[in-house]
């Protein structure tokens, strides 16, 4: 891997340029990028981005390494889901 890039799960309209762009991988942190009140939206926008046709169309053409960061199993905000 060159590059990867870090993409904040709370900022969706980033998503789209961040599979364009020539980086590698891409990181999406769900953790100390996004504010608590943001975390539940941020994880709900990431997973429906990531099930999307477009995104799989993308990745066929031009794969990425593809890493969610989540907050530890300890804390009140890891996903019970």
């Amino acid at each position: 891997m060159r590059s990867k890039l870090f993409v904040p799960a709370s900022r969706p309209e980033l998503f789209d340029k961040a599979l364009a762009s020539e980086a590698d991988a891409l990181s999406f942190d769900l953790e100390d990028a996004v504010a608590p009140s943001r975390k539940p939206a941020a994880r709900q926008a990431l997973a429906d981005w990531l099930g999307s046709p477009a995104f799989r169309a993308a990745q066929s053409e031009h794969p990425k390494k593809i890493i969610v960061r989540v907050n530890a199993a300890d804390t009140s905000y890891f996903p019970e889901d």
